[in-house]
């Protein structure tokens, strides 16, 4: 487990903890007192529980309200603490021979080894342990034989005591540290993908997540293209991260993890796929991964990809670390739904909400760029301006039920006539306009010889199924460089052709074809 912070107690958590010992041995202490005020006790006896109990509740009271606190702030005065309440335990074992109070120092070892854990760490409690079981062996028999049977008895009680209440507790330290962390990790993954409208953005925050929680060799974000294809857009293997790439799901985990819409979690890759008759697709480099988790990237009943880790050792991960990458994958999966949405709202907004054509505002902010980009790369961007002949009479004579319906397909002609790269917006009312890359005169004629043909052929009937005749266009062409710099320019040339198109009788092409062979001068 990576850790982006080491955790430490607070001195406020570290008093609360040690509270309850604290009050067990002021209460042992009370009672040392009270025993000490017996008059039968004996005069010696009655001394050493006097020093003892007030000795012992002074130090309590300064141990937990001042020295707990100090030791907080400065990390190596956790060596002189232990030293210290390892040399007042040493003192009780000494005296415990002149009093009946046999069991004093079982008690605050118990208590220093359970407070020195957890306001400190291993190390700091077995210098303790070692003061106080050394201590034990010297005043309890120094006599003693390593070969008398009690010897080890003794020698061996109170470091078991100790080691047991030691990695007990560290246990449960390391424990809830690590459930702290992966809170931490999961609130801040919420928080950053909360404020994140953007795919890559989403994407990023997973990858980030994922490194500082899982010891992985392998990992990535597949999202699903179809039914049976997953594009990886992060896709991270053995210290390299490889360019997106479209993965089949066939004969995959990422398949079966998808088409059963169900998490896998595998120790063994080799022999658990074998088990569950998966076969797997190496991707990546040639490396077998033998441990693997994977999970559905899900919002609102829809799979939109899977989030895996790997590793090429075997039983890398461990469940809470597959319940980890679940609720990172669920984090992220509603980023990713609310990203596809908020992109969807954007490109809705620059689209003409009937025809489904660039806007104008929009088309002009496009032309402007491409514009950019032929001038750069010294290729032709041609523009075709078009209007729907007699549209108003159209409308008024048919309705404007049908008057929408003829936009509506005039944007599906154009844009099956055209690339994918290429641009068409709705100029205004009937009037479109089409920006086509890397296209010279010529071939921007066939374009809209192509559009011409198609609407000609168009089949159209009224409300009552009555044929009503096809609309036709008149368009209008120009050319940047080769007649302008200027995509005012250009707009406003290729709209004077548009209209000498109309005024020639409507449903033409202006500048013919053969204007395209001449030399063209730029104008401003």
């Amino acid at each position: 487990m990576k850790f982006l912070s080491r955790l430490f107690l607070t001195k406020d958590e570290k008093r609360r903890l040690t509270t309850p010992i604290l009050l067990v041995v002021i209460a042992v202490l009370v009672s040392i007192l009270i025993h000490s005020l017996n008059p039968f006790v004996p005069p010696i006896e009655k001394k050493i529980s006097l020093g003892i109990s007030i000795g012992g509740i002074l130090y309590s009271l300064l141990h937990y309200f001042v020295l707990i606190p100090f030791s907080n702030e400065h990390r190596s005065f956790h060596w002189l603490l232990a030293l210290i309440n390892g040399i007042l335990i040493s003192i009780a074992l000494g005296l415990e021979p002149f009093t009946s109070l046999r069991s004093l120092s079982l008690i605050f070892t118990i208590a220093s080894i359970t407070t020195t854990s957890i306001v400190s760490s291993r190390r700091y409690s077995y210098f303790l342990l070692g003061i106080v079981s050394a201590s034990r062996i010297v005043f309890e028999n120094p006599v003693w034989s390593v070969w008398d049977p009690g010897f080890w008895l003794e020698a061996t009680s109170y470091p078991i005591i100790g080691i047991l209440i030691t990695e007990s507790i560290l246990i449960l330290k390391n424990t809830i540290y690590s459930q702290i962390r992966r809170m931490e990790i999961l609130n801040n993954v919420a928080q950053s993908l909360a404020s994140s409208l953007e795919i890559h953005q989403v994407i990023a925050l997973l990858s980030s997540a994922i490194q500082n929680s899982l010891d992985a060799d392998t990992y990535y974000v597949g999202l699903l293209e179809g039914d049976n294809k997953i594009r990886l857009d992060l896709f991270y293997d053995d210290g390299e991260f490889f360019p997106p790439r479209g993965v089949p799901l066939e004969n995959t985990m990422a398949g079966w993890v998808i088409e059963n819409r169900s998490p896998l979690f595998l120790n063994n890759v080799l022999h658990d796929t074998k088990q569950l008759g998966i076969p797997f697709t190496i991707i990546g480099k040639q490396k077998i991964s033998k441990s693997w988790m994977g999970t559905l990237l899900e919002a609102n009943g829809e799979v939109l990809g899977i989030v895996a880790v790997a590793s090429y050792e075997t039983s890398a991960f461990n469940y809470a670390d597959f319940e980890l990458i679940q609720n990172v994958a669920q984090q992220a999966s509603m980023a990713i739904d609310n990203a596809y949405h908020h992109a969807e709202v954007e490109k809705q907004s620059t689209l003409d909400s009937l025809t489904g054509a660039l806007n104008h505002g929009h088309f002009l902010k496009s032309l402007a760029s491409e514009a950019d980009s032929a001038r750069m790369s010294g290729t032709n961007l041609s523009l075709i301006m078009l209007d729907i002949d007699h549209f108003k009479l159209y409308n008024d004579n048919y309705g404007h039920l049908i008057g929408d319906q003829v936009l509506f397909l005039l944007t599906e002609i154009i844009q099956k006539h055209i690339k994918s790269t290429d641009l068409v917006g709705r100029w205004g009312g009937e009037e479109f306009v089409i920006a086509l890359p890397n296209t010279n005169g010529v071939q921007a004629f066939g374009v809209a010889q192509r559009i011409q043909v198609s609407m000609n052929a168009l089949t159209l009937t009224d409300r009552e199924d009555n044929p009503i005749p096809a609309p036709s266009v008149s368009q209008g062409i120009a050319v940047l460089p080769k007649e302008t710099t200027s995509i005012y320019t250009l707009i406003d040339l290729a709209d004077q052709r548009l209209y000498i198109a109309k005024e020639r009788g409507r449903n033409q092409i202006d500048p013919l074809l053969s204007h395209w062979d001449k030399k063209i001068l730029i104008t401003e």
